[in-house]
């Protein structure tokens, strides 16, 4: 029977990690479908170890960070969760990653709620405006500084972090562009195909799975334009579901990350993080250490009953 919640996790390093998200998630979804792409050039990992609802991409994506190949090895995942299952909803995590709700709770929400998917997404802008009570993500503390960065990261070619520049800057074989019609002919945006930007993990319903497993066809030039780009895996995605008509999307991805104080990666999981984690109502938190978290695993796994 298909499971409701199917899971993608990449991973690369840490197998031991990775095998205790595995088992934590068969105990608490009961054996759910399980695809993982692990970059296999990086850390070996003996996939005998892992139960039949586990699969692996083979052969997998060499992949980096900050690189479009880990767009390409998520969605080589999802390709292979739906051959082997049809879940209702699949959620992405990293082997970091680690469940903080009961399945109960995540299965009848994803189910009773009114979205197609749950994605931390915002606008790439020149001047953007304050947003009133922000989503809980990547963008920190400082969300009109961070969709002002991601607009030179993404829009502009000539990047500054954090840039406060005014102007447009695009630059094509020693050209300086600054004219907004010059510029879009290098550029897949448009006023109906705009610039989207958030945290890379998600959660989405079969809709959603259906419009990324041809998206490297249908998009081409979107994944074209974000190749070399810095964390295109922070943009490729969103673009293309944001834009997509009548997807109902909830800007809260139900992951917990503590970005205080942090710029390219958030603070390890600790116990005083279990308070706002609880009241946030998250479905999973990042980022967990390979060893040192240990109290802090056990006590959520007692938080969930698996104690």
């Amino acid at each position: 029977m298909p499971s409701p919640l199917g899971f993608l996790i990449l991973s690369h390093a840490a197998p031991d990690q990775l095998a205790r998200l595995v088992a934590t998630l068969n105990r608490l979804y009961d054996h759910p479908a399980i695809a993982i792409h692990h970059d296999f050039s990086q850390t070996t990992v003996d996939t005998a170890w892992f139960s039949d609802n586990v699969g692996f991409v083979e052969p997998s994506i060499k992949t980096k960070w900050s690189d479009v190949a880990c767009i390409y090895a998520v969605l080589a995942a999802l390709k292979l969760l739906y051959q082997r299952s049809s879940p209702e909803w699949f959620t992405l995590l990293s082997a970091a990653d680690y469940p903080v709700m009961s399945s109960d709770d995540v299965i009848s929400e994803l189910r009773q709620g009114p979205f197609d998917l749950y994605l931390d997404h915002q606008l790439a802008e020149l001047n953007p405006t304050p947003i009133e009570n922000p989503a809980h993500s990547c963008m920190g503390t400082h969300p009109v500084e961070w969709r002002r960065m991601v607009y030179d990261r993404y829009i502009s070619k000539e990047f500054r972090y954090p840039s406060l520049t005014k102007r447009l800057t695009y630059t094509h074989r020693q050209i300086i562009i600054r004219n907004r019609l010059l510029l879009s002919p290098f550029q897949p945006f448009s006023p109906t195909w705009k610039c989207y930007a958030g945290d890379f993990w998600f959660t989405g319903n079969g809709k959603v799975a259906d419009i990324l497993m041809t998206a490297a066809k249908d998009h081409h030039r979107t994944f074209e334009h974000f190749k070399g780009r810095l964390c295109p895996e922070e943009a490729v995605h969103h673009t293309i579901l944001a834009n997509q008509p009548g997807l109902r999307i909830c800007k809260d991805n139900k992951r917990y990350t503590n970005w205080l104080g942090q710029v390219s990666h958030p603070r390890t999981i600790e116990m005083e993080d279990l308070g706002p984690i609880r009241k946030l109502r998250s479905h999973f938190a990042r980022k967990f250490s390979p060893d040192g978290s240990a109290s802090v695993i056990a006590e959520i796994d007692r938080m969930l009953g698996l104690k």
